[in-house]
């Protein structure tokens, strides 16, 4: 048992993954809360208010949210994969193993996840594209900045050929047909748990599971970036003269190529093809300005400053919080619920978020308190390491 791969304790923790975790986590709400306003295939984007404050909020979140911080969270799942990898060395055990019996818990988790609470799911669909990473953990730095490269060409390319839809007159485009969004919304409404069920199934596949082969190259470049960026020392306490610089270098031209991109829906309008040029190209460029902005701003500190330091529960609790975040958001929009779904505007969307958000970092302080994990990441724990 002594030589067995064991938990992280506190003490081996990298703080900086723990806040960038509690951020991301933060983020994903605040996109995922959309979900619940409106079938997004009716409109391809959140910007659909029409008063000025609402618009303006919805340009926020489109700008500094919208499609950046699920990348965030698989460069962190990336990252995390090789801690577990140079423990797996260091104890003389195979990374394989261990690596994969998480995978399947995870599996497990998105699958329930899907069925009872959510067709957004990103668990299965992380757990899947994690797979894949057995193939590049032992490579070189430089190799996987290579394949991760070349892996998000494809994304690039498809983002690029969506703008020959400028070509088409935007009253002859059409996202969904409006009998099926009205059909989506009156049951998410009103339906029952069977008829939800059955509708949010039936979305996860049309989204998720037939997109799992696009989602390929966007999720697993920022995984390899991930490890990419940990061996590299990205998360080091002391940095030499080449990473510091190499870190600088990556948000300055993050933000400058990222940010006019990521405004496009806003400056030129909603059309489907500025959308895929934010989602697709402006969006992940972008995480990469919060990363390395995030690194240069908490290294070098002994201790973060406080309001850094109210992300690292929820940043530890990262999976339960998520979850978390969906059977509320479950239980107050759908029919079997309280049945708000389509009724909220967007101000009041965001609200709902902060107060939550607000709950789940002091409901997480408490509990890490009290217990050494979250109740989601005991039992992830328990079926990856066989023990607490």
């Amino acid at each position: 048992m002594n030589n067995e791969i064991q938990p992280v304790h506190a003490g081996e923790r990298i703080v900086s993954l723990d806040i960038l975790r509690g951020i991301s986590i933060l983020g994903i709400f605040l996109v995922n809360i959309f979900d619940f306003k409106e079938p997004i295939s009716s409109t391809g984007t959140i910007i659909s208010s029409t008063d000025t404050l609402n618009y303006w909020l919805e340009a926020f979140v489109t700008v500094f949210a919208q499609g950046s911080f699920y990348p965030l969270f698989s460069f962190l799942f990336g990252a995390g994969a090789y801690i577990i990898y140079e423990r797996s060395v260091q104890k003389g055990f195979s990374f394989h193993a261990y690596f994969t019996r998480r995978l399947f818990a995870l599996l497990f988790f998105g699958i329930i996840h899907i069925l009872f609470v959510w067709h957004g799911d990103i668990l299965l669909t992380y757990s899947v594209i994690g797979f894949l990473l057995l193939l590049f953990i032992n490579k070189k730095p430089l190799t996987l900045l290579i394949w991760g490269a070349a892996l998000y060409v494809p994304v690039c390319f498809t983002a690029l050929l969506g703008l020959l839809a400028l070509l088409v007159p935007a009253e002859e485009l059409q996202y969904a047909d409006p009998t099926s969004i009205q059909d989506t919304i009156r049951i998410y409404q009103d339906g029952s748990f069977w008829e939800v069920m059955a509708l949010r199934i039936s979305e996860w596949f049309t989204a998720n599971a037939l997109g799992i082969f696009f989602f390929l190259f966007l999720i697993l470049p920022f995984m390899l970036l991930g490890i990419y960026a940990y061996k590299r020392g990205w998360f080091k306490k002391n940095w030499s003269a080449g990473i510091k610089k190499e870190i600088k270098v990556v948000m300055i031209c993050a933000f400058v190529i990222g940010l006019p991109i990521k405004l496009l829906p806003v400056a030129a309008g909603t059309h489907i093809s500025w959308v895929m040029l934010q989602n697709f190209i402006g969006a992940p460029i972008f995480t990469l300005f919060y990363i390395s902005a995030a690194l240069l701003l908490l290294h070098g500190k002994e201790a973060p400053a406080k309001g850094w330091k109210l992300f690292i529960p929820v940043g530890k609790m990262s999976i339960t919080c998520y979850l978390s975040q969906t059977v509320f958001c479950s239980i107050l929009f759908y029919g079997y619920g309280y049945g708000l779904y389509g009724s909220l505007s967007s101000v009041q969307l965001v609200l709902i978020v902060v107060f939550f958000y607000i709950l789940q970092m002091l409901g997480c302080h408490i509990w890490l308190r009290k217990f050494r994990y979250g109740p989601i990441e005991w039992i992830w724990r328990k079926l990856t390491y066989w023990t607490v």
